[in-house]
């Protein structure tokens, strides 16, 4: 709060805080006010650069005496950066007592109006008349009431617009993370850095109009590529098919004596060689089977060939048992037991 008029040295507030008075100097006063200062009580804050005390019935009579004005300019009068209306209902045992209405006129100067003509007092919490300068009760003045409803309905504007500006944010960074996920979805893996989960929505945005364009050049390159290589390999198959069908018609006419069939020549690589196999089993089957050499045991029964004992081969049998003399011939053995 300020003295009446132009801001004049000195003035003073009250802290309501602290519930304490503040007194203000545009420079340094002199050493008879430093002294009455001192004298009545009142500290020098060098943080707020002011005189404070606590306030009381004295200290405000104190500090009108020093300023010569009251605390505050009236109510018609007062000059702020608050809102420009402040509208809000008073209660007395749960019922509206009144609607008061404190807003700016024509000239910039608050007007207040009151549906009962009664306010509430700031400091006693009692009604009074608004057409009274100060409350009866407690002798704070109209402005000081006035102020401080305009201080706690700008508090609550404030504090409403913080929670607006926190919602508005989080909204705002979840619309951003979205963006990102959604370009990092679009992007290819290795096109992707690190920093884009710092960017923007409209960053977003406009990095994935400028790679759209790079991604669809990378994939037309891509296509042309395997369109490349497609060809490269049909051309390889084919070069592979034709001297298939070569080595098939050659094998046809002389390793297996077959007439060539023109259908041939469309032959696949599988078609060639299941054709091979067929004709394969065809002659090994139409050959005859030779005959098998008698196995070893067919050969001592049959006494044509070598005798064996205790899994030695012996060579060299005559087929006459009478008069060999060899003791390790099976049938010998045999013969002795």
């Amino acid at each position: 709060m300020t003295c009446q008029g132009a801001i004049v040295v000195p003035t003073y507030e009250f802290n309501e805080l602290h519930n304490g008075i503040e007194i203000y100097f545009e420079s340094k006063p002199s050493a008879d006010v430093l002294c009455r200062l001192k004298s009545n009580g009142w500290r020098w804050n060098g943080a707020q650069k002011c005189w404070y005390t606590k306030k009381s019935e004295s200290s405000i009579a104190f500090a009108e005496s020093l300023c010569g004005n009251p605390p505050s300019t009236p109510v018609q009068n007062i000059q702020t950066s608050y809102p420009k209306k402040v509208s809000f209902d008073q209660f007395q045992g749960g019922k509206v007592v009144s609607n008061v209405s404190i807003e700016v006129n024509a000239s910039g100067q608050y007007q207040l109006s009151s549906t009962s003509n009664l306010i509430i007092c700031a400091d006693c919490k009692r009604f009074f008349s608004i057409h009274a300068s100060q409350c009866p009760f407690c002798g704070c003045p109209l402005s000081h009431t006035v102020n401080t409803y305009i201080k706690n309905f700008s508090a609550n504007a404030v504090e409403q617009e913080r929670k607006r500006i926190e919602e508005e944010s989080r909204r705002k960074e979840a619309e951003r993370k979205k963006a990102v996920k959604e370009l990092k979805e679009k992007l290819p893996s290795w096109m992707w850095k690190h920093e884009y989960n710092q960017y923007t929505e409209a960053q977003c945005e406009s990095l994935w109009k400028r790679k759209k364009k790079e991604i669809e050049e990378q994939e037309r390159r891509d296509r042309e590529y395997e369109e490349e290589k497609k060809r490269e390999r049909a051309q390889r198959y084919e070069e592979v098919r034709i001297a298939a069908v070569a080595d098939l018609k050659e094998r046809l006419t002389t390793q297996y004596g077959k007439d060539w069939d023109p259908a041939y020549e469309k032959y696949s690589l599988s078609e060639c060689h299941t054709l091979l196999e067929r004709l394969k089993k065809e002659k090994e089957r139409n050959v005859p089977q030779r005959k098998q050499p008698p196995t070893l045991a067919e050969q001592i029964k049959n006494k044509t060939g070598p005798s064996v004992t205790f899994g030695k081969e012996l060579r060299g049998c005559s087929g006459n048992c009478s008069t060999c003399e060899r003791t390790d011939c099976v049938k010998y053995m045999s013969n002795e037991k």
